[in-house]
């Protein structure tokens, strides 16, 4: 029989060891998962790092504050820094979850930041990953979509108007949950347990508590041929992208239509699309469908999908944003907007309010901004680069905000065509994920 103390330890160090030098954040609730995580984190680093571990108070149950202060007391034991983030001001009504999640890690984003961090670990474990794939599972029979591919074992959480990002890391991905709590027990460690992992309301806790999931149901080499073929497939999109695409300063982009495997094709425009309309989900299979027809028939010239309207002259694909439904906005003095899904707008001035619109004789119906004093509004239209007070940054809905480590190689290449940047690079080789054994 394995020793299960000993040998997580060493998969830590090993993960340590494999990791950028510099301070690790730690997600901690109190819960089995993320206490194993940090206490063989703490054996295998031996002081060597500085460790800070995070802990979010949601407000949203009385015992949360009870369990932060458990968690904090065991880091004091251990000599770790530890702080609690609160989820301050109103709750939604409805979508609760969702909007836990989105503010949890706004929250570690910013303390990461604080801290100087070069990463954030999370206790996700197999059992996690199990779950999410049945979840997905129902919603795509035939298992063909990317999605089938689970959990990355890093994601990049970005915030825009901050310009800062932090890679998650899941250690724990390929582990079960099981010897996780085996190694607390012999570790003599107790650990909490939240009461919303019973709530049957959550999709998640119906996957869970409705049958026993055994690791047969999607075992890990289905885990690693999905995930593979998702990453040849980013890839190669890449590829396609980064020699037949070119994004216009007037906010166009075109597409050199060559002979390649359609499906890439078709990922690779719906990527284009994506950027150029300001919408972040992905095309359904319906559109998707549409857009394969658009392609291999040289009778449509013009289609409209996803907010932009793609024309075709002789190879050459035109994408541009749909002139239609464009807003209108108002940003207070000293604010941010994420205007139309397509730019980051900040206001810069102390009192003035900034108005956004799209500029009609743009081809790619860029922005242009007024002047709002005292409620009078100036007469010129203004280009940002003439007005400090004025700073515009494309976003990349696809993209910007969780980046999976899965479409790494395709987002650089869709940031460089329409941002001139890169997105910043994981303190870990994706790699040792995948050779890691425990």
């Amino acid at each position: 029989m394995p020793n299960v103390n000993r040998d997580l330890v060493q998969l830590s160090k090993s993960f340590l060891q494999n990791l950028s030098s510099g301070p690790l954040a730690i997600a901690v609730s109190g819960g089995s998962d993320s206490l194993g995580l940090l206490l063989c984190l703490i054996k295998a680093n031996a002081g060597a790092r500085p460790l800070i571990c995070l802990t979010v108070d949601h407000q949203l149950r009385v015992a949360a504050k009870d369990e932060a202060k458990f968690v904090a007391a065991l880091c004091a034991k251990h000599d770790v820094l530890h702080e609690t983030l609160q989820w301050e001001g109103d709750k939604p009504k409805s979508g609760v979850q969702d909007a836990a999640r989105q503010e949890r890690y706004r929250l570690m984003l910013q303390a990461c930041h604080r801290y100087g961090a070069i990463g954030l670990v999370t206790g996700h474990t197999l059992n996690d990953q199990i779950e999410t794939l049945v979840m997905r599972s129902k919603r795509d029979r035939e298992q063909q979509g990317l999605g089938m591919s689970g959990m990355a074992p890093m994601t990049l959480i970005s915030h825009i108007p901050s310009s800062s990002s932090v890679w998650l890391m899941r250690p724990f991905l390929r582990i079960e949950r099981q010897a996780i709590q085996d190694f607390l027990v012999l570790d003599h460690q107790e650990w909490v347990t939240d009461p919303s992992n019973e709530d049957m309301a959550y999709e998640r806790v119906r996957t869970r508590l409705s049958k026993p999931h055994s690791l047969n149901d999607f075992d890990q080499d289905y885990i690693d041929h999905k995930a593979e073929y998702r990453r040849d497939i980013a890839n190669r999109v890449a590829g396609y992208l980064k020699q037949n695409v070119s994004a216009l300063d007037d906010g166009v982009a075109q597409i050199q239509q060559v002979e390649y495997d359609l499906p890439i094709l078709v990922r690779a425009m719906e990527a284009v699309i994506s950027t150029i309309g300001g919408r972040g989900r992905s095309l359904g299979v319906e559109q998707r469908s549409q857009l394969q027809v658009f392609l291999l028939q040289d009778v449509t010239k013009r289609i409209s999908m996803g907010r932009t309207l793609i024309d075709r002259k002789n190879a050459i694909l035109t994408i541009r944003r749909e002139d239609r439904d464009i807003p209108i906005e108002h940003i207070e003095p000293n604010s941010v907007s994420l205007w139309d899904g397509r730019f980051f707008v900040k206001n810069l001035d102390a009192r003035r309010t900034l108005i956004v619109a799209g500029d009609k004789d743009s081809p790619g119906l860029l922005p242009k901004f007024k002047w709002q004093t005292d409620g009078k509004v100036t007469d010129d239209v203004i280009l940002p680069m003439n007005d400090k007070f004025i700073q515009i940054t494309r976003y990349i809905n696809k993209f910007d905000g969780f980046l999976s480590s899965f479409d790494l190689k395709l987002a650089h290449e869709v940031a460089l065509k329409f941002k001139n940047q890169r997105y910043l690079l994981p303190p870990i080789d994706e790699k040792y994920f995948s050779d890691m054994n425990l």
